[in-house]
């Protein structure tokens, strides 16, 4: 019994950290994304007067 949990619990486990590391890599990259929008249509506001 004890041998086929453990191999469960590490798949589990696994899929956490592995989801996990996704969800901070899309927000890390949407935060990236927001602030480089925006000092790019500061630079262009700037640039076009």
């Amino acid at each position: 019994m004890l041998r086929e949990a453990i191999p469960k619990f590490r798949n589990t486990v696994a899929t956490e950290v592995i989801t996990l590391i996704s969800i901070t890599i899309s927000r890390s990259l949407s935060t990236c994304y927001a602030v480089f929008m925006f000092a790019h249509a500061k630079t262009h506001r700037y640039g076009s007067e």
